[in-house]
């Protein structure tokens, strides 16, 4: 499948993150990725919550350097 344009999957540490199912007081997937999103100005497009945690999201240069910053 080819890469669409702008669009990037944010694979999360799981250091930073809780695992499906986990008692932890780090942030689940789904709640990380909605904080980041709106911190910088992003749209979550999808979730990821097992086989990796992440997002999907659409962004211009300027946000995705501020968001690997």
């Amino acid at each position: 499948r080819e890469p669409v344009a702008g669009q990037y999957i944010v694979v999360f540490n799981t250091d930073f993150v809780a695992r499906p199912g986990e008692q932890s007081r780090k942030p689940d997937p789904v709640t990380l990725s909605a904080q980041l999103a709106n911190d910088y100005g992003l749209q979550v497009e999808m979730a990821y919550t097992h086989a990796l945690q992440g997002f999907v999201t659409k962004a211009n240069e300027k946000q995705l350097a501020r968001l690997l910053e």
